[in-house]
């Protein structure tokens, strides 16, 4: 684990105390294309599932934990968030109702990048199984550099999140347009090159189909490093309301994701020989799916709009979710 460069509660101190001067600094993160960042993210979901059984309401927990060791590399951006990143992963897993996913270590190269408003990574090696995709398209890290106002702010300074970066952040396929969007960011207080932000409000659109509301609780915060100019911690907590969609039931759930993140040199996976030939477009054979039977009776590949709901009388049901 790398050592951390500030400890939050400390920080949260320093605001009880009382740190009332009327600082201004720029908060905005420097020149995104070819920086290299280490990536730490931990994501604990708490929530609960609820469907039709039997002519009967049925609820069933669910639980998750997931944790994620990157080094992550930004190819392209786009203003002040990253349009195309090339990542290679040390650890990527996930534990969901007491099953383990893993990234398959021929895998750990992976590139992530925002086609049409939507995260998509692949790997250059080949396609993922679908756990593989659910597992590295986790916390946008590509829009976290968004969450910054990009300029001068005093202390007890407020500013509203762009929308595009809300969206991207609460891993929504699009905004409610008839939905109040409040997302918020504060500037708690700063102690030598360290900064402290507050986020907070409500975020409502569209996932695979299904409305979602999502409050953003006001114990959310980043920690920005004036000096190096990059967010370098961020715990971010969340609760969720999702409706039941065409593929996905109704879930409620309380989200919290933890990130450490430290500015690095360029490894060698991630070196100028390594991205040169990667294209700027994926073709369909890298984004696609494979789908396979656990007694290796069938192997197929299929594009993303299809979604795995899972087994009926011995067979893969899939549905085709379109925008």
């Amino acid at each position: 684990m790398l050592v951390r460069h500030c400890c939050v509660t400390s920080l949260l101190a320093l605001i009880l105390t009382g740190s009332a001067t009327a600082q201004t600094v720029m908060l905005g993160e420097a020149p995104l294309p070819d920086s290299c960042c280490r990536v730490q993210l931990s994501l604990d979901l708490k929530g609960k599932i609820t469907f039709q059984q039997n002519g009967k309401t049925v609820t069933v927990e669910h639980n998750a934990t997931a944790a994620h060791d990157y080094v992550e590399r930004v190819l392209d951006a786009k203003g002040t968030t990253a349009d195309r990143t090339a990542r290679i992963y040390q650890t990527a897993k996930a534990t969901i109702a007491g099953q383990t996913r893993l990234l398959r270590p021929e895998r750990a190269f992976m590139v992530a990048r925002r086609i049409k408003d939507q995260l998509v990574t692949y790997s250059p090696a080949g396609p993922l199984f679908g756990e593989e995709m659910e597992l590295t398209e986790h916390f946008d890290t590509l829009a976290l550099p968004g969450l910054l106002p990009g300029r001068q702010i005093k202390v007890g300074e407020s500013w509203s999140v762009p929308p595009a970066v809300m969206q991207a952040i609460c891993d929504l396929d699009a905004l409610d347009a008839q939905a109040k969007q409040e997302l918020t960011c504060k500037l708690k207080a700063v102690d030598g090159d360290l900064a402290l932000v507050s986020m907070q409000g409500t975020v409502s659109g569209i996932q695979l189909g299904a409305a979602v509301s999502i409050r953003v609780d006001a114990k959310s915060k980043l920690v920005f490093d004036l000096k190096r100019k990059r967010i370098i911690e961020l715990d971010w907590r969340q609760s969720d309301q999702r409706q039941q969609g065409p593929a996905t039931p109704n879930l409620s759930a309380d989200v919290i994701i933890k990130l450490q993140r430290s500015p690095v040199d360029t490894p060698k996976e991630l070196g100028q020989f390594a991205v040169l030939s990667l294209p700027i477009e994926p073709p369909a054979r890298l984004t696609n799916i494979v789908q396979r039977d656990a007694k290796g009776k069938f192997e197929f590949q299929h594009s993303r709009e299809w979604q795995d709901v899972g087994e009926h009388n011995g067979q893969r049901v899939l549905k085709l979710v379109t925008a």
